[in-house]
């Protein structure tokens, strides 16, 4: 029985524009706890959360914990896909900004990997993925939540395992691109050992 123990002990994270964390582990080692904390979700048994020096679990910090909140874009590892256009699932995101110019959509595609599939289908940004997403694979789905959570223009980027559907070679480069256009981009990179 875990719960009389602690999962998570003496941890120690300072996170500064540009920064890249990643949470490795088994099942059960307590990265989503881990994760939820840092999000805000759940609060921690000891010690504190501070954001910009304001602990984001006192009572009086509730805005400020949704501020906090709306800074990150979350991928998890099985995204939402609604079965409509390509494009409109893009736009699925709680963008800061209503309007997200077409160049701005092909740039962020580019980045994720997927310009040249969206091109190479015929009704191309109009294409329905289908239910969950049935007509494309898991890795294109876990892209365009990627791609999703970058149109959000959040200061944090949460992956979690949300690369798992492709191979290492791809998720390098992706990795690679992400940093490379998003240089102040806070990055969470979450993986199963």
């Amino acid at each position: 029985d875990r719960s009389n123990k602690d999962l998570i002990k003496n941890i120690n994270l300072i996170l500064k524009p540009g920064d890249y964390l990643g949470i490795s582990g088994k099942s059960g080692t307590g990265k989503s706890t881990l994760l939820d904390i840092i999000l805000g979700l759940i609060k921690p048994t000891s010690g504190n959360i501070l954001v910009n020096g304001i602990d984001i679990n006192l009572p009086e910090s509730k805005i400020y914990l949704g501020k906090w909140q709306n800074s990150i874009s979350y991928v998890p590892q099985s995204p939402l896909i609604l079965n409509d256009s390509i494009k409109k699932n893009l736009l699925l995101n709680g963008s800061k900004n209503k309007y997200i110019s077409e160049k701005e959509l092909h740039e962020i595609l580019e980045v994720v990997q997927l310009k040249e599939f969206i091109h190479s289908l015929p009704y191309k940004m109009d294409t329905i993925l289908g239910d969950d997403g049935n007509s494309i694979s898991g890795g294109q789905k876990q892209r365009i939540a990627i791609a999703r959570a970058l149109l959000k223009k959040g200061k944090i980027l949460v992956l979690d395992e949300s690369t798992s559907g492709l191979d290492r070679q791809t998720e390098k480069l992706l990795l690679e691109n992400i940093v490379s256009t998003f240089p102040e981009l806070i990055i969470i990179f979450v993986s199963i050992e």
